[in-house]
């Protein structure tokens, strides 16, 4: 709703074409060709080792990684967490359950401070910024209470 994309490409080890075809989006063979010369990177895995080499981020580049969210386990190199700018919904949940916050041993700010205009977003259009989410249970509520005063006001998308 708030970007027009050109080039939308996926890759993973086992559902990369189903997905793709599903959504009309472009399969490729490799983590590396969906990353180099992208504009924003969505990395949603339940890995224990990083998948996203940051030596293939181009600058400016907007990371949203959403999985691997225990502290053991890592979705990003050092390379990727060093070079970004490090956003979170809570600082305190993120680095206690995030292994990439913990290594990136930096968070800018929280999501919450940029909307609030108590601290800044991306401060150059060559930063490289990443949002990591770890699944903050308030948001889940909002949006489900969200969700259900749609429907039930015959407004929105009704739940299947």
């Amino acid at each position: 709703m708030v970007r027009s994309f050109r080039d939308v490409r996926v890759w993973s080890p086992k559902n990369a074409s189903v997905f793709a075809a599903r959504h009309g989006v472009r399969p490729v063979s490799s983590a590396e060709d969906a990353v180099r010369g992208a504009d924003v990177i969505v990395v949603a895995t339940m890995s224990r080792v990083p998948v996203l080499s940051g030596a293939w981020l181009s600058a400016g580049a907007h990371i949203n990684a959403i999985g691997a969210v225990r502290p053991d386990w890592r979705e990003l190199d050092d390379e990727a967490v060093t070079r970004a700018r490090v956003f979170v919904e809570s600082r305190e949940a993120a680095g206690r359950e995030s292994g990439d916050v913990i290594a990136a041993r930096c968070i800018a700010a929280e999501i919450g401070e940029v909307i609030a205009g108590t601290a800044r977003g991306r401060e150059t259009a060559d930063e490289i910024t990443l949002f990591k989410s770890v699944g903050v249970a308030v948001e889940d509520v909002s949006t489900a209470s969200l969700v259900y005063r749609l429907a039930t006001a015959g407004t929105g998308p009704r739940p299947d």
